[in-house]
């Protein structure tokens, strides 16, 4: 019986060492370039999605400080935040137990991106899942100016519900679009007739037309 088992863990053993100096097969990709493919379309797709980074230059680039316009229908707003929307993220800057201009004033860049710009606008249109930049911001900023006539209105261009919810179907629709450079020019041209619109139902507006044409026009199609 001993002898049995010292005989069984000596070959037990010697598989061991048999499998350890095995080494396992590597993929020649001049043989098989199919495989080659696959593996730098994985590697691409893997890197190929929007970043919330490339777009905050051209948010703060068009967005000034403090200003309390009663033209403005947003009312009180610094670097692009107005004062609901600064109420809706509840945060007492100041710590008096009220959520008002004073604390809009104290806002910085850094509360604007974590606290606002990334959880209210980027994540709604779920843009780490875009794969083009360029149409990630174009799309972001949209909703940033314009609520949810900056998803609901894309949606109508991309042909699925328009719900103002960014879910899979409206993702993959982005994301399949055959050529991304179209869908970036008709989202603009969608943003441009928003915009006019906006000034023909409301004139007072009209001054502040040219800016955010020049706004949109700053933001540039890139493969």
């Amino acid at each position: 019986m001993k002898e049995l088992k010292k005989l069984l863990e000596e070959r037990l053993s010697s598989i061991e060492d048999a499998y350890r100096e095995t080494e396992l097969p590597k993929i020649d990709f001049t043989v098989y370039p199919e495989k080659m493919r696959e593996h730098q379309e994985a590697d691409y797709n893997a890197k190929a999605m929007a970043d919330i980074n490339k777009l905050v230059p051209i948010i703060f680039k068009w967005e000034g400080g403090f200003v309390d316009d009663p033209a403005d229908y947003g009312g009180a707003t610094n670097m692009g935040v107005t004062i609901g929307t600064w109420r809706k993220v509840g945060y007492d800057k100041d710590g008096d137990g009220v959520i008002d201009v004073d604390d809009l004033k104290l806002l910085t860049r850094e509360d604007v991106v974590s606290r606002v710009l990334r959880p209210y606008y980027w994540d709604k249109w779920q843009a780490d899942k875009i794969n083009n930049q360029s149409v990630a911001n174009i799309l972001v900023d949209w909703v940033w100016a314009s609520g949810a006539y900056g998803i609901k209105i894309p949606q109508k261009v991309l042909g699925v519900a328009i719900d103002g919810i960014v879910g899979t179907k409206t993702i993959a629709a982005i994301n399949s679009y055959p050529d991304q450079k179209e869908l970036f020019d008709k989202i603009k041209q969608e943003r441009i007739d928003f915009i006019d619109r906006i000034v023909a139902n409301r004139p007072t507006n009209k001054k502040f037309k040219r800016g955010w044409l020049n706004r949109l026009n700053d933001i540039k199609f890139e493969l």
